[in-house]
């Protein structure tokens, strides 16, 4: 996940558009903020002045001394926030003004981190329609614009049009959301052994009773799937795919699947 990446930098500069942010991020005393991408500062003078936990992540040495002078409960990490996302896990919110090459690498992260309750991100518009459509991001997040910024809130000015997007865990539970999250899980297997374990959870969820390996791989080996894409690993399986699974799973239950062999 390489979230370092050097950019274009466009610094939020409006006062009350960091403040609807920072309450957007709803911080409480317990609260540990992860804010990436820090810069001058103009967010994280407004996250002190809450009463949880600031840890300001910022890849350019020349914001060091700005930073530095900022008074509050703060932690400054100057250095790539790939390290603080791997390394640590001492943060349940995170936010920033998100540098678009690092906005799909971070939500893979929300997806699988247990512990973050909410992330309030500035990013592009477009980039939030994109991704509640996502087969993976809309099975594990949900995306609720707060507001629509005006170009004139960055210095310099952006070419596109930006949102502060509020990302939440998504409660949604359905046959369908199980698969898509099931089938990511196991993004370290090849398809064909992650759709046999998965086969299997659903036969015990809804039947109560348990399906053999031999059975799962039979029902498989009916489907028409493409013996190169069931030999890859899930993590590189084409996103089409996810929606093609869900729709060759639900016409499998506890009634029928094993009828299927």
């Amino acid at each position: 996940m390489d979230v370092g990446i050097q950019r274009e930098q466009h610094f939020l500069v409006d006062k009350e558009v960091v403040k609807e942010l920072v309450k957007a991020l709803d911080i409480n005393q317990n609260d540990i903020i992860l804010e990436i991408g820090a810069g001058e500062g103009f967010i994280t003078k407004e996250l002190v002045k809450k009463k949880g936990k600031v840890i300001a992540v910022e890849i350019d040495e020349m914001f060091e001394g700005i930073l530095q002078k900022i008074k509050g409960d703060k932690e400054m990490v100057i250095g790539d926030v790939k390290q603080v996302l791997e390394m640590r896990s001492d943060f349940n919110k995170i936010t920033g003004n998100i540098p678009f090459q690092i906005s799909e690498p971070l939500l893979r992260y929300l997806c699988l981190s247990r512990k973050i309750e909410r992330a309030v991100l500035i990013v592009p518009a477009h980039f939030v329609a994109r991704m509640s459509n996502h087969p993976i991001f809309s099975a594990f997040l949900e995306f609720e614009v707060i507001q629509e910024l005006e170009k004139e809130a960055f210095e310099p000015m952006p070419k596109v049009k930006t949102v502060i997007v509020k990302i939440v865990k998504s409660k949604k539970e359905n046959k369908e959301v199980f698969i898509k999250r099931k089938l990511y899980w196991q993004r370290d297997k090849k398809l064909k052994n992650g759709l046999r374990d998965l086969l299997i959870d659903i036969y015990r969820n809804e039947s109560g009773k348990e399906l053999t390996k031999k059975k799962a791989r039979g029902i498989i080996e009916k489907w028409d799937m493409e013996e190169d894409i069931l030999e890859r690993l899930i993590s590189v399986m084409p996103l089409e795919y996810y929606e093609k699974i869900v729709k060759l799973i639900e016409k499998v239950d506890g009634k029928n699947i094993v009828a299927q062999v």
